[in-house]
């Protein structure tokens, strides 16, 4: 298994290059095709940090965590995003999912879905 980091966001099309092979599974997958929606939701929010739109790639990382843990783009993806709302929040990796639920909510997912035209929830 091939270690792969992000040092920030990736682009929507650096997630597909680093997905290669997973991708073949994207229609059948759609936690793959739900983080790549969510990163090109992420990649137009020019005025904000993204917030809406990583909160909601946590949430959908975190649900898929063991399904897909072996597959290195989502791992590094995962570690990203965790890492980044950790600054943002201004709070350690292991507080995130208390912060997040006390700051969003546990539905807030399914707003942020819809507004983003997705069907899938987590």
């Amino acid at each position: 298994m091939r270690t792969l980091r992000y040092d920030d966001i990736p682009t929507p099309r650096m997630w597909r290059r680093d997905c290669g092979r997973a991708m073949g599974l994207h229609g059948a997958d759609p936690l793959l095709g739900r983080v790549e929606l969510l990163l090109e939701e992420y990649a137009r929010d020019t005025a904000g940090e993204g917030l809406p739109a990583l909160v909601e790639m946590y949430r959908v990382l975190e649900a898929g965590r063991r399904r897909h843990r072996t597959i290195p783009a989502v791992r590094a993806l995962r570690e990203c995003v965790g890492w980044r709302l950790g600054r943002i929040l201004s709070c350690e990796a292991s507080r995130l999912p208390y912060e997040i639920e006390t700051m969003f909510g546990h539905g807030a997912g399914d707003v942020m879905v819809a507004r983003a035209g997705g069907g899938v929830r987590y």
